[in-house]
């Protein structure tokens, strides 16, 4: 019998395609790492429409909030709440009290929205009469009345 001669080559080839084989990912690898991150994305984006939609509620809130205040500053300074806004725009609300006490200050920034609430809807301004408090109502989320998510000051239903 002869005996078989050892190739140092043949080693070397056979260990550097093992090296390459394990270095490398496979599809399969590949494809679930890709699927977790999609999944991932899809998470985080169904998450950041609810973070929106907190904001935006909270943005309208403060929004209806500082209306109010101008409506009781309007009160002191008069000794009557402002009177005949039905069916009315913020803009036409905002022209009649800006006169009035510290109002002009206060208005500022709430005239930059163009009276509008967080979701691009026309904020409501409902009255009565002088001795009726004026109200603001946001139609919220789903930009419909009634509904159950709308917002409306004084912190009324």
């Amino acid at each position: 019998m002869t005996p078989t001669r050892h190739n140092p080559h043949s080693d070397a080839s056979a260990l550097a395609t093992r090296r390459r084989r394990v270095a490398a990912f496979t599809v399969i690898e590949l494809l679930i790492v890709m699927a977790v991150v999609i999944v991932l994305v899809a998470v985080l984006l169904v998450g950041g429409a609810s973070w929106r939609n907190h904001a935006r509620i909270a943005q309208t809130k403060t929004m209806i909030d500082a209306l109010d205040a101008i409506v009781d500053e309007y009160r002191v300074e008069t000794g009557r709440y402002p009177d005949n806004f039905a069916g009315s725009t913020l803009s036409d609300f905002f022209t009649r009290v800006e006169g009035v006490g510290d109002i002009p200050k206060m208005v500022g920034s709430l005239k930059d929205s163009g009276g509008n609430d967080a979701w691009g809807q026309p904020i409501v301004v409902n009255t009565g009469d002088a001795a009726t408090r004026t109200t603001f109502e946001s139609y919220g989320p789903d930009e419909a009345p009634g509904g159950g998510d709308d917002i409306v000051s004084g912190g009324q239903p």
